[in-house]
């Protein structure tokens, strides 16, 4: 994008993208630390990320406040109005993963005991890990827009999905073969933990069509 003969404004929008950053190096470690709860319980962990999206929601809704005035103090057209709209939305979709992250957090803070070994495990780790790399070159992808890093968001999102339907089938395995109400129950919660993963994943797949359309000024 060309320099604006009014250097503030560019200054502006070189400030929504540094909030977008803070964002994202909040929700990339939210990402770590929530795996980490799969394979156990930590407290410290689990109010370290409540604490972290209190932080998020706070940046959320100053970028909010920030991008507002710049519509109404600059009133931007075409490839600008565009780059700050854009900008408000993707604050907004930050905003949605971190919840999903909570919920999961909550999820997982309610189950009195993890088992050491259940079937769909490694493929839950192995779901939130790819989301979370994904959300990494999403973020890339926002920063340096490239077409190939656009497929390659496209690809591993179709890669969560396969890991998410796996997870769901080896639950129901395990809850068939089980006879106790108490692991029926834990099987079927990690059946949503695998869905709020990939919720994440679809709002990271999100991104990737508002920066396309951020480039392209079509909607695809």
């Amino acid at each position: 994008m060309e320099k604006h003969i009014v250097t503030n404004y560019d200054l502006d929008l070189d400030q929504c993208k540094t909030m977008i950053g803070e964002m994202s190096i909040y929700i990339d470690k939210l990402l770590v630390d929530v795996v980490g709860l799969v394979s156990s319980k930590n407290t410290n962990l689990i109010n370290g990320i409540f604490r972290t999206e209190e932080e998020i929601n706070k940046l959320e809704k100053k970028l909010r406040s920030f991008t507002l005035n710049v519509l109404s103090k600059r009133q931007p057209m075409a490839d600008d109005l565009r780059a700050v709209l854009i900008t408000l939305k993707i604050s907004g979709i930050l905003e949605r993963i971190a919840d999903h992250i909570v919920n999961i957090t909550k999820k997982i803070d309610h189950q009195i005991k993890i088992p050491e070994y259940f079937s769909s495990k490694m493929d839950l780790e192995a779901l939130g890990k790819l989301v979370g790399e994904n959300f990494s070159t999403v973020i890339n992808l926002y920063k340096e827009p490239s077409n190939e890093m656009a497929k390659e968001v496209l690809r591993k999102d179709m890669l969560c999905n396969e890991l998410f339907s796996e997870i769901c089938k080896k639950n129901l395995d395990d809850i068939s073969k089980s006879n106790e109400q108490k692991e029926c129950k834990f099987f079927i919660e990690i059946n949503f933990i695998a869905k709020e993963f990939e919720r994440i994943g679809d709002l990271v797949k999100n991104i990737s069509k508002e920066v396309r359309y951020s480039i392209s000024g079509k909607v695809r």
